[in-house]
């Protein structure tokens, strides 16, 4: 009797073999893209639908003034400044596999290629909002009156995790003075300032209020802000201003075509970032994708990957950089 195989590119285990193949990578792009972004629900996102950018309104705050019987009244001016984010060329990632090589390997190349394919977007789409965010700390409001944002610089925050907590307190103080919730802000640091604040007993020691374990490796918060690690290279601590720079970064899978001139920015000073979430918003015009075609002259597929986002500066005042000065 034959041995009955299961072929899961088939539907309902009949037809062509390969039937469900797209769908199924599609599925797992999606999911390792939507896992692996640490920044997709933590600022501002507009879908649309055709067109090549989105504005998003800035309105600055109103006024109360005492009234004396009598007096005419006058009305106010109440400034907005609308901001528009223009989506960028379309990003993507591309491989060429063979039938004939796929047949003589012993494990399922797709899998592997697809994940990579899922993590390089949203490595990229992280970078480029964390980036962002940092030169939104450092701009002007484009609403007349309104704070712009705020650079807290503290020498030796780097390698001092005692330091770093203290940077962040003074930023907390900053954006309460600009009367900016801290409901659904964020501190974003690297591995390393993440594991040092950890072992900084006082932020986690749980007698004084503090949130997380040294078993664990984990803190949650300091100033009431939830600490976010950004793993590898994501988080932005190297000169990226230039084509020059950005080669002597030496940064795996980033070169100088990959860093558009909007998100460039010399960030080696750079330790953390404080980001509420309208600081930064997104444009999605094409969402990620997949996508595998048969080019009969090569006789091989290819496999893409893309999306058509970009991402803008909003509300500077929502965000605030920590740096250390005497970084090398």
């Amino acid at each position: 009797m034959p041995t009955t195989i299961v072929r899961p590119g088939q539907i309902n285990g009949a037809g062509d073999v390969r039937t469900q193949f797209r769908d199924i990578a599609q599925a797992e792009v999606m999911e390792v893209f939507e896992t692996s972004t640490i920044m997709a629900g933590r600022h501002r996102v507009i879908n649309i639908t055709e067109g090549q950018s989105a504005s998003f309104p800035h309105t600055g705050r109103a006024e109360a003034d005492y009234h004396l019987v009598g007096d005419e009244l006058q009305g106010g001016v109440f400034k907005n400044a609308p901001t528009k984010i223009i989506v960028d060329d379309e990003l993507l990632s591309n491989y060429f596999t063979s039938k004939i090589d796929e047949k003589m390997l012993d494990f399922n190349i797709r899998e592997p290629i697809t994940k990579a394919m899922g993590v390089a977007l949203a490595k990229r789409f992280d970078s480029n909002v964390l980036q962002v965010g940092i030169l939104s700390a450092r701009s002007a409001n484009v609403v007349d009156g309104l704070p712009g944002g705020t650079v807290v610089d503290v020498a030796g925050c780097k390698t001092d995790a005692k330091k770093l907590a203290a940077g962040i307190y003074a930023v907390r103080e900053a954006l309460d003075n600009k009367g900016i919730s801290a409901d659904a802000m964020f501190v974003y640091v690297t591995p390393g300032s993440y594991y040092a604040l950890v072992q900084n007993l006082d932020a986690i020691n749980t007698q004084w209020g503090g949130m997380g374990s040294y078993a664990n490796g984990t803190i949650v918060k300091i100033a009431g802000i939830e600490i976010v690690m950004v793993p590898g290279n994501t988080f932005p601590n190297k000169n990226l201003a230039t084509d020059a720079a950005i080669t002597a970064a030496a940064i795996p899978g980033m070169k100088p075509s990959n860093v558009l001139a909007k998100y460039r920015g010399d960030f080696s000073k750079t330790v953390a970032l404080v980001m509420e979430r309208d600081a930064v918003g997104t444009v999605k015009l094409f969402d990620v994708a997949y996508s595998v075609d048969w080019i009969p002259l090569k006789r091989l597929e290819l496999h893409v990957a893309s999306y058509v986002i970009g991402h803008g500066k909003l509300r500077p005042e929502c965000a605030a950089e920590i740096t250390d000065s005497t970084a090398v």
